[in-house]
């Protein structure tokens, strides 16, 4: 009998052994994979916080530079750069103003981005601050006018490829 007490005993504590053993590699595994995610979005942020940037100039001067002649082709591929309800803001504003306007006045506009940077970023999300100039030729007057601007430029990663998704000066 003291053989058996004792048998349900050490039967009982390899259970309690067993149940305690497997919580530990649960929780173990569940740290270990919450490290793994912590650092993969972290290093994901730090893609983006390098790729945004240059991403966002060059689209910015695609929206920011046509000549007259090619101003719808130019809009088109510009269009394409964009994502969101962004899209068809831009494509509104590109139909209703930029294209009419371009067409109608001769108008020639050179974009020259002069400096960017990423002001935060995520792993699919970034917003970059881009400097920009912009020399404008219209057949409205003689001389040729300079802007400069500061743009905050939020871009979003839409199938592997970084868009414009909402732009504000600053």
């Amino acid at each position: 009998m003291a053989d058996t007490v004792a048998g349900e005993r050490m039967s009982r504590l390899a259970k309690g052994l067993t149940a305690g053993l497997c919580v530990a590699v649960l929780v173990v595994g569940a740290i270990l994979g919450w490290l793994l995610y912590s650092t993969s979005s972290t290093q994901a942020a730090v893609e983006a916080r390098a790729e945004a940037p240059a991403a966002a100039a060059a689209q910015v001067q695609l929206m920011f530079a046509f000549d007259h002649g090619s101003v719808r082709d130019e809009m088109a591929r510009a269009l394409e750069g964009t994502t969101g309800d962004f899209h068809q803001e831009f494509e509104d504003e590109i139909n209703t103003n930029v294209i009419p306007n371009a067409e109608a006045h001769a108008t020639t506009v050179t974009a020259t981005v002069i400096a960017q940077a990423a002001v935060e970023s995520t792993k699919d999300a970034a917003t970059v601050l881009v400097y920009v100039n912009q020399v404008v030729n219209a057949d409205t007057g003689p001389k040729a006018t300079f802007t400069p601007s500061r743009l905050l430029v939020d871009m979003a990663k839409a199938d592997g490829v970084w868009k414009v998704s909402g732009l504000d000066a600053v």
